[in-house]
């Protein structure tokens, strides 16, 4: 990559403690079959595409990764998106060596990963259960997941609640197998290329004057799921949490996984909360369109994004 700045960066406490916990259930509660098995994608564009108001607290974010990026590499004011999303990998996922920019994906210049939760120390028996990892002595820590390190070539990275990797996207890179729990990212990708960026996609869609384009059911199909049921249910399936799944219909599933994800409130102060970042998102657009870029709105109150049961409180519509 030109232009210089520094090779890779690893940065702690890019994101909050809350921010990547509510960042977290928004991908369990959005996301479709990724493109790699074992896995949920929760991407800004799909966001858009069904004109999902839950995108904002994923912009929030993706605004406080890229100031974080481009301090860290020495790029400050030179990146623009080229995708964001969210990503949740289940226990058997993982990513063998692979570069972020091949395959006609070339505009990309830099990748950064914010890991949404923490990794514990694997045990003996799982997947790099083996007490010592490359020279790093086990620590004994209970995380909410164990396996899915990233790596470098010469370089372990372990994952914690808030921290940053960054990178240029040539460089190779993969990801350790889960074996246990839910490894949760958030991934953004940059370029300096204004015919590649994702915000003038995202605004496409955002402002088309057509019906929302939410995702085909048969989309949410997992490849492991005979029977056709959607991958949100058939991973609380697995996990044995279907039974506390609040009540609701199909189309409100996002929406009663975030009640149970986020510590409750039923699907109708979920749904107020939703008409209420709607609302905000609808008032924003005509300023990001002016723009060209996404961001928080100015003078919304950032505790929107942390989808809590406080926060659901505080904005509760009159009964």
């Amino acid at each position: 990559m030109g232009g210089g700045g520094k090779a890779r960066a690893v940065v702690d406490g890019v994101l909050s403690g809350e921010l990547c916990a509510a960042l977290a259930a928004l991908g369990r509660a959005t996301g479709c079959p990724a493109d790699r098995p074992r896995a949920l994608g929760a991407p800004l564009l799909g966001l858009a595409a069904a004109r999902d108001p839950f995108l904002l607290p994923l912009v929030l974010a993706r605004g406080l990764l890229r100031d974080a990026t481009e301090a860290a590499l020495g790029l400050e004011g030179e990146l623009v998106f080229e995708f964001t999303g969210l990503f949740t990998w289940l226990p058997g996922s993982g990513m063998g060596w692979h570069v972020d920019n091949g395959c006609g994906r070339e505009d990309r210049e830099v990748s950064a990963v914010v890991f949404l939760n923490d990794a514990g120390e694997a045990r003996d028996g799982e997947a790099g259960g083996s007490g010592e990892r490359d020279g790093e002595a086990g620590s004994g820590e209970v995380g909410d997941f164990s396996g899915g390190d990233f790596e470098f070539r010469g370089e372990r990275v372990r994952p914690s609640r808030g921290r940053l990797v960054a990178f240029h996207s040539a460089e190779s890179h993969r990801v350790g197998e889960v074996a246990m729990g839910e490894r949760c990212t958030l991934v953004a990708w940059f370029t300096r290329n204004a015919q590649a960026r994702e915000d003038a996609r995202v605004l496409k869609l955002l402002l088309s004057p057509g019906a929302a384009l939410p995702l085909p059911l048969e989309m949410r199909y997992g490849p492991d799921s005979a029977a056709g049921e959607d991958v949100r249910l058939a991973r609380l399936r697995e996990q044995g949490g279907l039974d506390r799944l609040p009540p609701g219909t199909e189309a409100e599933l996002h929406l009663r996984v975030l009640a149970l994800e986020r510590g409750g409130g039923g699907v109708e102060a979920w749904k107020a909360h939703e008409r209420r970042l709607g609302e905000a998102m609808a008032a924003a657009l005509p300023r990001w369109e002016a723009v060209g870029e996404l961001y928080w709105p100015d003078g919304l109150d950032p505790d929107l994004a942390l989808l809590t049961g406080p926060t659901l409180e505080k904005y509760a519509e009159p009964g």
